[in-house]
């Protein structure tokens, strides 16, 4: 029984047989999966990819807005800017002339014309004139002096003369022997004596001489400074500046006033060596006053310093300490600029920009500067081809200034040229869309 029953099982359990897999399927089975997993991704990246590209082809289809202008006849410069300060020709300051001076009164005001030798200032020198006082009586008395010695010397004359006609009368009976010896050679003695009398009477004289002709000589000094002491005009001009008024007291090299020759106009600048070293005498400058849409006035550099100086600004509250060294101290040049005709308008004392023209290119083509490219050895610019695509034109540049460059060759006067906005990069057949603009 129990063996039937097997017999029985065994065709059922034939029919449906337990899976068994190998190892060898297994890889087989995960490499399919990774296979498929790959290839998914490949094509997504190609959809990706061709979509990027349809997208490329499409904008790369589309005009890019780029304005144009024309190459123009124009002047390139290259120049070299700096700040300078407006005096008028003949620009002084006038000062004191001496120690413990009053002014006595000022006989013009800031603006007034004047002529050369006009009487600008009075000044009081109280010192000088007692001074003059007391020389005057002191010539006084060496005249005096000079006087009686004259005198003197006449009166030792005349008793010389008689002491001579004497002697001379008493020699013969001397001679003879019909006078005592002792009386001869007293009234000799006598004659000596007198003549003594004469030099040191003609010595006196000398010496008081002396005495006035220095007395005098000083007077004419004392009356020197007292002339001094009227200020006159060495120029004509105009009043600038007074800095006094009637009764102040000053000193050696006071101040006073300011006086310039309004016919010339000049401007005096500090260069930087790096500037200096460019500037020439001669050359053109340009002068306007520092504000919106000031006049310009043209000049020439006519004088050069031919070496550097220290300059400090001081700042209020620094130390005056000459010995203190300052970080704003710089070495400069001094230069001055001619005007080449008065301005009428320019303030003397005032601050004004000033252009030198170092180098200049007139009546040539030229190009803004943004228009030319200077990426790759040979500088370009980019033109637009008979079918509004972008080309590359190379050129030769020259002089090239803060706006303009000059073209030597490779295009015309008129010639069109391109710009491109400047966040788009173009490419040799970039389709455009071709806009004008002026310059």
């Amino acid at each position: 029984m129990k063996s039937e029953v097997r017999s029985e099982l065994a065709p059922a359990d034939q029919e449906k047989p337990r899976a068994t897999i190998m190892p060898e399927n297994r890889n087989k089975q995960r490499s399919g999966i990774k296979w498929l997993v790959w290839s998914g991704v490949v094509s997504l990246f190609a959809v990706g990819g061709w979509l990027g590209y349809s997208y490329y082809i499409q904008r790369s289809t589309e005009p890019i807005t780029v304005r144009s202008l024309s190459v123009q006849k124009g002047t390139v410069e290259i120049t070299a800017s700096e700040s300078g300060t407006v005096e008028y020709g003949g620009q002084r300051t006038l000062k004191s002339p001496g120690e413990d001076l009053t002014v006595e009164q000022v006989k013009v005001g800031e603006g007034d014309r004047v002529s050369a030798g006009e009487t600008l200032i009075l000044l009081r020198d109280r010192q000088a004139e007692e001074q003059e006082k007391d020389q005057i009586i002191e010539n006084a008395k060496y005249e005096l002096t000079l006087a009686r010695n004259q005198q003197k010397i006449a009166e030792v004359q005349q008793r010389l003369e008689i002491k001579k006609a004497k002697v001379a009368k008493l020699r013969q009976p001397f001679q003879l022997g019909a006078i005592p010896e002792s009386t001869f050679l007293e009234e000799q003695e006598q004659l000596n004596t007198t003549q003594a009398e004469l030099m040191d009477a003609r010595l006196e004289l000398q010496t008081a001489e002396l005495d006035l002709r220095k007395g005098q000589e000083k007077l004419q000094t004392i009356r020197q400074r007292l002339k001094d002491r009227t200020l006159a005009s060495p120029i004509d001009g105009v009043v600038l500046n007074v800095q006094v008024k009637d009764g102040d007291g000053i000193t050696t090299d006071t101040d006073l006033l300011t006086l310039g020759d309004p016919s010339q106009e000049i401007v005096k600048l500090r260069l930087t060596t790096l500037n200096a070293a460019k500037v020439q005498l001669n050359q053109i400058a340009r002068v306007s006053a520092i504000g919106p849409n000031p006049e310009i006035f043209t000049g020439r550099v006519i004088s050069l310093s031919p070496a550097a100086t220290a300059q400090t600004d001081q700042k209020e509250g620094e130390s005056s300490n000459p010995f203190a060294q300052s970080s704003d101290s710089q070495n400069k040049v001094d230069a001055t600029v001619l005007l080449d005709k008065p301005s009428d308008s320019l303030i003397p004392g005032s601050q004004v920009n000033v252009e030198i023209i170092l180098e200049q290119r007139q009546n040539v083509a030229t190009l803004p500067i943004e228009a030319v490219q200077t990426t790759g050895t040979q500088p370009f610019v980019w033109v637009a081809d008979s079918q509004d695509r972008a080309k590359k034109q190379p050129i030769t540049p020259g002089l090239e200034g803060l706006e303009l460059v000059e073209v030597t060759s490779g295009l015309k006067v008129g010639e069109q040229v391109i710009l491109a906005p400047p966040d788009t990069a173009l490419v040799p057949g970039t389709p455009l869309n071709v806009g004008e603009i002026g310059r």
